[in-house]
């Protein structure tokens, strides 16, 4: 993936910013059209109502990241069907109407190609717009559930690790969230609301499954500082791969003798930690 954002990589295509800021401005005046029809035969008070159904559930069309999914799983030698894995891979969505939390993969929804899941998970409101499987439409997953560890768990899980960037940035800076603006905030609070239904689930799962070792990585410092706001502002280079690598290597070290007493549970080393230190000295390596 990394070879394949600096677009040396030689199996997959290579991903640009364009793939993924696909702007939709077809969906926002289709919508504009559609409410502005009636809007003549309204009283004044509905028009507040009205007017709020102007603005689009996405911005994004998330077509280019469907398609380069598609294709790097082909090119990959991969199989964009759930059922061909030699795996069992999960993606949570949820549908827009219900709001019942849908995990792609598992049944009923085995049939669903990955790029679809895939797709569906992305619609973070309000930037990609909702995605339509056959015919209903889903959005993100952690919308509903931050993290499906009771399936995990099902599945005979023991070891869990989880990757968790939703965690809203904290800053000591009196006022800095208030200057960031309206969608600064409206981020904030749905990555708060996100991480605090997280730390509930994690912790409910902790004390009912004592038996079941959870290791948790969550982006800090200087990498939660660059992920900080909007998602629409990152631009595809490794600084934040880069940041995310050092970070996880700092945690393993402050953390060693902890992790390292988990992983020998089951089988697992963890490497010294003066070999972790000249890991994170040395940064990802990739030709």
């Amino acid at each position: 993936m990394i070879r394949s954002i600096k677009g040396t990589s030689t199996r997959i295509p290579h991903l640009k910013s364009s793939m993924i800021y696909d702007f939709s401005p077809t969906e926002i005046f289709k919508r504009f059209g559609k409410q502005v029809q009636d809007w003549g035969s309204l009283s004044p008070s509905k028009w507040m109502s009205k007017a709020m159904q102007f603005i689009p559930t996405g911005v994004l069309k998330g077509e280019g990241l469907q398609n380069y999914v598609t294709t790097a799983l082909h090119n990959y030698g991969g199989s964009n069907d759930f059922s061909a894995l030699n795996a069992e891979l999960y993606i949570g969505t949820t549908h827009q109407d219900t709001f019942e939390h849908v995990i792609m993969g598992a049944s009923p929804f085995h049939h669903v190609a990955i790029s679809d899941a895939i797709r569906a998970s992305c619609a973070v409101p309000p930037f990609f717009t909702p995605h339509k499987i056959e015919s209903e439409y889903y959005i993100d997953g952690q919308i509903s559930s931050p993290c499906d560890l009771d399936l995990l768990i099902r599945r005979g899980c023991s070891l869990i690790f989880i990757v968790d960037p939703i965690v809203p940035y904290s800053t000591p800076e009196t006022g800095l969230t208030e200057n960031a603006g309206g969608l600064y905030n409206l981020i904030q609070t749905i990555k708060t609301l996100i991480n605090a239904r997280f730390r509930s689930e994690l912790a409910h799962s902790i004390e009912r499954y004592p038996d079941v070792d959870f290791l948790v990585f969550q982006p800090y410092g200087e990498c939660s500082s660059v992920m900080r706001g909007s998602p629409l502002k990152y631009k595809f280079n490794t600084q934040i791969t880069d940041l995310a690598y050092q970070g996880t290597l700092r945690r393993l070290h402050a953390r060693y003798e902890v992790y390292r007493a988990k992983l020998l549970k089951y089988g697992f080393e963890l490497v010294s930690p003066e070999e972790i230190l000249k890991m994170e000295e040395e940064g990802i390596v990739v030709n």
